[in-house]
């Protein structure tokens, strides 16, 4: 057998290099906290419907459908189509532009608006035409059109899940743009926890002791974790936790990295006959920056006749849920009637550490501490969200020698 490895958190992150490590031979124990694994990735039964914890998709072409696939886990669902999807430009309706016919037929943006929009898709296709500096907003405020502008602003929240364009590093928005725009994403049966239980079943199956319920209260510098149950000796400690928890668990500070991104977000199961005009996939609005997604219209997340949709407002604000709940009205005037199960999450974060310009995210090693590990969407340099999971769970699994 080789190396103890000892993973704290049971989140998408924690499981991958859990089974990343086992597979290469090392014994793994994996300490969740939580009575199950999942963390973010966990899905939430809410009146018999299937709530994710936030509007989640997984973006296709990136780390984390080729770590999925290296690992051998096949997941029921399929690709969010876009016909039928809608976008909100000055109070107005429009069915959103998802390609060249759709383009062609926008009489609303003007021939002079749709020849901006061509020019700014061509050049976010080509990687070679990419900003290399500034941030999000200051690269999205070159396109001259307004209404434009308005569209590719709101492209680019549904592509990084995140409303803070004038922090968000440009290089890292016109990436995630390009891959979403290239290669759209894949909405998995029943919500993420079938994944999260994709992932713990291949864990066991590897061999790795997964402990739930069993929080880790310190890591010495020894890679000695300390539970309330007993002391767990590592040659290597993997933490699959935000840089915040880490920190309590070593006692000492990381380096400083930038914060995170938060929505406020309202999830709805709607009866089919209250959204009148029919199913809209996806809802785009920049001012509000609001997102609306109906998964029930591409996955089973409940009962038949009803719809799920996950409804969020970019940043922090005092209006988030009556600038939702406007935007419903618009799209759906009769969405109240049909409400039979609902939450809202004021707060939610969708990324724990935003990179910045010039404000990478940390690294996935901790400086000073041989042997310790730091995997999540909150480390190493690949991809985004959580792409940026897996590709830091296979990297650490990498280095312990997997």
């Amino acid at each position: 057998m080789g190396s103890k490895v000892v993973v704290v958190g049971g989140g998408l992150a924690g499981l991958v290099a859990a089974v990343s490590c086992a597979r290469a031979g090392c014994a793994v124990t994996l300490l969740e906290a939580a009575p199950q694994p999942g963390g973010r990735g966990s899905t939430d039964d809410v009146g018999g419907f299937r709530f994710d914890r936030g509007a989640h998709a997984l973006f296709l072409g990136g780390a984390a459908e080729r770590t999925l696939a290296a690992l051998g886990v096949v997941l029921p669902g399929q690709r969010a189509p876009t016909p039928g999807s809608v976008v909100v430009v000055d109070g107005v309706v429009h069915p959103l532009i998802d390609g060249p016919l759709a383009l062609a037929k926008a009489g609303w943006l003007g021939l002079g608006g749709r020849a901006a929009l061509a020019r700014f898709l061509w050049a976010v296709a080509s990687p070679a035409r990419h900003p290399t500096s500034g941030n999000a907003a200051e690269w999205l405020g070159e396109v001259a059109d307004p209404r434009v502008r308005a569209l590719v602003r709101a492209l680019t929240r549904v592509s990084t899940y995140c409303g803070d364009l004038d922090r968000l590093d440009a290089r890292l928005a016109a990436h995630q743009l390009s891959v979403s725009l290239q290669h759209g994403v894949f909405y998995v049966d029943g919500g993420w926890q079938t994944m999260v239980d994709a992932l713990a079943a291949a864990a066991r199956n590897a061999g790795v002791a997964v402990h739930p319920g069993e929080p880790a209260r310190s890591v010495g510098p020894d890679l000695r974790v300390e539970t309330e149950r007993g002391v767990h000796p590592a040659d290597h400690v993997v933490l699959a936790v935000p840089p915040d928890r880490a920190e309590a668990l070593l006692g000492r500070a990381l380096p400083p990295r930038p914060g995170p991104a938060k929505v406020g977000a309202l999830q709805l199961a709607i009866r089919e006959e209250a959204l009148a005009g029919g199913p809209r996939r996806l809802v785009l609005r920049d001012d509000p920056p609001v997102f609306v997604s109906d998964f029930s219209s591409v996955v089973p997340m409940g009962p038949a006749g009803v719809h799920v949709l996950h409804a969020i407002r970019y940043g922090a604000s005092d209006q988030a849920r009556a600038e939702i709940e406007a935007t419903l009205d618009q799209v759906w005037p009769r969405w109240r009637s049909g409400v039979v199960a609902e939450r809202w999450l004021p707060a939610m974060v969708t990324a724990p550490s935003v990179p910045e310009p010039g404000r990478p995210r940390l690294p996935i090693t901790a400086a000073g501490t041989p042997g310790l590990w730091l995997a999540g969407d909150a480390y190493g340099p690949e991809g985004h969200l959580a792409d940026t999971a897996f590709a830091s769970a296979r990297a650490c699994a990498e280095g312990i020698g997997g």
